[in-house]
């Protein structure tokens, strides 16, 4: 069958068997994601009519050399033009599982391989950033190799896109079939990986997961990850569901409860990235050089040995505050996170947090994001100083710690419902307090107004942009905003969504 070895046969899709689920289709993107042809097409018609206007007047024997230069960018913008839109054309999949196979269809051809057939399944993702550095699509190239042959689809895809389940479901199938697998540094055979020169039994993984954009396998009582291989390195998906077949069920990133001894495994690392770090310190190196020209022109007056050794000590204190915020860690394991730097090391249990304040910021100079700041104060319940996060990095969103931000606000939101099972009130923010008979929120100009929210009556939510919208009948406008910033506004939100009914939260949609 031609069409089990992964070439074009439209007749080969019925020998696959019956049709599992009806097929799912990519279109080609929008050209909000993918502007190219729009932007190159317009650029050539302005570009054109100008060396047109040029070289058609009296103007193009003052400047005969400029007009040219028009002329040629314009034969660019239509080279780019054709190219960007051939490539536009050339985006979009349609997939479908079978039975015994997987039908693709790209590039206006029909593929129709067989599960046996297939070698290895590659899923290579691009992000794609808005202003603010936040990820909003990712240019998507998924490769089937299958009796030599390689298969290649791209298309534009979303975060949570609706292709993501039935790849995760065509990855598992393929690791399903009794062959050996091979990667990058690794392979299968039957029961056992081969890592690194070394042979490690499928059931002596203990757990598996995904951080930092890779595959992490853990030995069974182990908190470190023994392999690590990259998401989008070649048949990685394939690899995450062979180390699944005797691994245990992982949580989904970390656990609240503190009965357990240890932090369990280690699941990632975080800190200030050091070009953020060096970016701050010499804008502050520059600040010093300025107010040292500044007291020598205008505060003679001031002694300049004093004013040169104030400056010293700052520019010291400035270069220790550096090394210190390069040298700290934020490990995040899985029942607690623990801060290292060269002062010395703390660890918090998350089942120890009882509040916590989490604000997320991105600076925007010009249009262009300079980087993005996470402040997070975690408050013990034994009454110790709060354990502060500072993390700076030139990008706005983090798919490993958001997750982690709910499950330790879940936990306290859990402990803020007891209490208010028994005192009858809690608050949230300064304009929402929780009751036993519903939701509190200031309303009116000055907040003047008391609005009671039933928990068992429909509302609107949207959450954007660090404010939380509360709309009963108006979309347009909401009955109540309430800020992010605030202390315990994230458990606040786990017990929002716990006490009404058929609400779900949805995520915010920019940091």
């Amino acid at each position: 069958m031609s069409g089990g070895a992964g070439l074009p046969d439209p007749h080969a899709a019925s020998l696959l068997g019956r049709e599992l689920e009806p097929p799912i289709v990519m279109p080609r993107p929008r050209f909000r994601f993918y502007p190219g042809p729009v932007v190159c097409g317009v650029a050539f018609l302005l570009l054109a009519a100008l060396a047109a206007f040029g070289l058609l007047t009296f103007r193009a024997t003052l400047s005969p050399g400029f007009y040219q230069l028009i002329a040629g960018c314009a034969v660019l913008m239509l080279v780019l033009c054709i190219l960007s839109t051939w490539w536009w054309l050339r985006l979009g999949v349609t997939m479908s599982l079978r039975e015994l196979g997987v039908v693709l269809i790209t590039h206006k051809r029909q593929y129709s391989i067989l599960y046996a057939d297939i070698d290895a399944v590659t899923i290579a993702d691009s992000r794609r950033y808005d202003e603010r550095r936040a990820v909003v699509a990712f240019n998507r190239t998924v490769t089937v190799e299958a009796n030599g042959r390689k298969t290649r689809a791209t298309y534009v895809a979303l975060p949570n896109d609706a292709l993501d389940p039935l790849l995760d479901r065509l990855a598992a199938r393929v690791a399903a079939e009794p062959r050996p697998r091979s990667g990058d540094g690794w392979t299968v055979d039957l029961a056992t990986l081969r890592w690194r020169g070394s042979d490690v039994p499928l059931h002596a993984i203990g757990k598996t997961g995904v951080f930092d954009g890779a595959v992490r396998l853990w030995l069974r009582g182990e908190d470190m990850h023994f392999a690590s291989v990259p998401l989008s390195s070649r048949n990685a998906h394939v690899f995450l569901h062979l180390a699944q077949r005797g691994a245990a069920a992982s949580p989904p990133v970390a656990s609240p409860s503190s009965s357990t001894k240890g932090l369990g495994r280690l699941l990632f690392t975080r800190r200030t990235s050091a070009t953020s770090v060096v970016f701050n310190t010499i804008i502050a190196f520059s600040v010093l050089w300025l107010a040292m020209l500044s007291v020598e022109r205008f505060l003679e007056a001031v002694p300049m040995p004093a004013a040169r050794g104030v400056l010293l000590g700052i520019g010291v204190l400035v270069v220790l505050r550096a090394i210190y915020r390069l040298t700290m860690r934020y490990r995040f394991h899985e029942r607690g996170l623990t801060r290292t730097s060269i002062v010395g090391n703390r660890t918090l249990l998350y089942g120890q947090i009882r509040a916590m304040t989490w604000a997320e910021t991105t600076t925007i100079i010009e249009g262009i994001a300079t980087g993005t700041s996470v402040v997070a104060k975690l408050v013990p319940d034994d009454g110790t100083t709060p354990l502060v996060v500072r993390i700076h990095r030139f990008r706005a969103g983090d798919p490993d710690i958001v997750p982690l931000r709910h499950t330790i606000a879940r936990s306290i939101g859990t402990h803020l419902r007891e209490h208010l099972e028994r005192d009858g009130r809690v608050p949230w923010t300064k304009d929402a307090t929780f009751t036993a008979a519903g939701l509190e929120v200031k309303t009116g100009l000055f907040g003047g107004n008391t609005t009671l929210l039933p928990y068992d009556q429909p509302i609107g939510i949207r959450f954007s942009d660090g404010f939380l919208h509360l709309f009963r009948e108006n979309w347009k406008k909401p009955l109540a905003i309430l800020p992010a910033s605030g202390e315990n506004f994230y458990p606040g939100l786990a017990l929002f969504e716990m006490l009404m009914e058929n609400v779900t939260v949805p995520e915010e949609r920019t940091a």
